[in-house]
């Protein structure tokens, strides 16, 4: 498992290179303090490799604590983002 979390450091120090320095410290900083599982989804939204459904989808589960259940049962309607959030039951 440790292997893992050495390829997942690898790939954001990789990626980090080519961000100014201060983009480069909080995304940095928020990548320390997530999930292993969610940090290709946000390094695809932060360095703009993604869709913007990966920008979003990497939003709401920042926004609630990387929990994806979370997200289904958001109740912040008042998100610009709320209509649009990933997991959602569809009606």
């Amino acid at each position: 498992m440790a292997r893992k979390r050495t390829d997942v450091k690898d790939v954001v120090e990789k990626n980090l290179e080519r961000l100014d320095p201060v983009k480069r410290k909080q995304v940095r900083d928020r990548v320390e303090n997530m999930p292993e599982s969610r940090v290709r989804t946000y390094l695809k939204a932060t360095l703009g490799n993604g869709s913007p459904s990966n920008a979003i989808k990497a939003h709401c589960m920042e926004c609630v604590g990387w929990n994806t259940t979370e997200i289904k049962e958001c109740t912040c309607y008042g998100c610009a983002l709320y209509e649009f959030r990933p997991y959602k039951d569809e009606f």
